[in-house]
């Protein structure tokens, strides 16, 4: 999903991205969902293409402007938050459970127009530990 995602953008840019925790579709939200925001911030720094928004400093944020990760969807909320942090672009996403597997959206959003940048999706397959952090829930 990460390489979908940024297969095509020029290293040299290097702009700034902030990584939203997933949004779960028709459920609460759980520890899976954590897991892949911190998977998508290393991943995201590995690809050295973008300079990553620490976590803390996005959820300070969030919590300031008193809004959820869901609010992120309304384009000029997430217009806002990116200003706030300095960042380029936001990454959101969304998770839904499925029968065999886990149906993974990922979205980077421009926090200059708040259009859709780049957009990709994945299934990943029910494993034990997949299930296990679909389970607990925050």
């Amino acid at each position: 999903l990460v390489s979908n995602l940024t297969n095509d953008l020029d290293e040299s840019k290097k702009p700034v991205i902030a990584i939203t925790d997933f949004t779960p579709i028709g459920k609460s939200p759980t520890n899976f969902e954590k897991f892949l925001s911190e998977e998508f911030i290393t991943r995201m720094t590995l690809t050295q293409k973008f300079r990553v928004v620490e976590r803390k400093l996005l959820d300070k944020v969030l919590t300031e402007l008193k809004l959820n990760v869901s609010d992120l969807v309304d384009p000029a909320k997430a217009v806002q938050v990116g200003k706030l942090l300095g960042a380029d672009y936001l990454l959101v996403g969304t998770v839904t459970d499925e029968k065999f597997g886990f149906k993974i959206n990922g979205r980077i959003i421009n926090t200059e127009t708040a259009e859709v940048f780049k957009a990709s999706s994945t299934t990943v397959v029910k494993d034990p530990m997949t299930k296990s952090l679909m389970e607990e829930q925050l």
